[in-house]
């Protein structure tokens, strides 16, 4: 009976670590929301940005500096951005971190092709339903989501999505 109970278990077990490997691998797109949200962040300046007025091709990364992933990612957006151009702009918003830790983490990257801002209250990751680190969205000129993928990706997986969500 114990050992029926501990296959069963191991089993399970392996089952739902098959189920998360292969969705973890799939885009995911937002079930929450469809349109960015109009939501206010400040660049390092102070600046205010409104999301929904920008207007144009943009990549929004969330991150935060204890994130394990976002250092590479953001080598990674620095790579692709020199390969896009001006066609796609990269806005990385801070969740909720000081602008002295938030600088800090991003000038010890070297990528100036990303703009750097910051959420203070954290609004923006809660309003797109985020639950994991980092997060990415693509947003066209309309302020309309065309994919939005959780987790980290590397430079290769960048540029297909960037290709395939702007058609560049």
């Amino acid at each position: 009976m114990k050992r029926t109970i501990i296959l069963g278990t191991v089993a399970i077990l392996a089952l739902g670590g098959i189920v998360f490997l292969i969705e973890r691998k799939r885009p995911v797109e937002s079930q929450r929301v469809r349109h960015i949200p109009d939501i206010v962040v400040s660049d390092y300046d102070g600046k205010e940005i409104k999301l929904s007025e920008l207007h144009r091709k943009v990549l929004i990364n969330v991150w935060a500096s204890w994130c394990p992933f976002c250092k590479d990612e953001f080598q990674a957006f620095e790579k692709v951005k020199s390969q896009v151009g001006d066609a796609v702009t990269i806005i990385a918003i801070n969740r909720a971190e000081s602008l002295a830790t938030a600088k800090k983490y991003s000038d010890e990257l070297h990528t100036p092709s990303i703009m750097y801002v910051l959420d203070a209250e954290d609004s923006f990751y809660g309003a797109i339903g985020g639950f994991s680190m980092p997060e990415t969205l693509f947003v066209d000129e309309n302020g309309i989501i065309l994919d939005h993928r959780r987790g980290p990706m590397n430079a290769d997986e960048m540029e297909r999505r960037i290709k395939q969500a702007f058609h560049l």
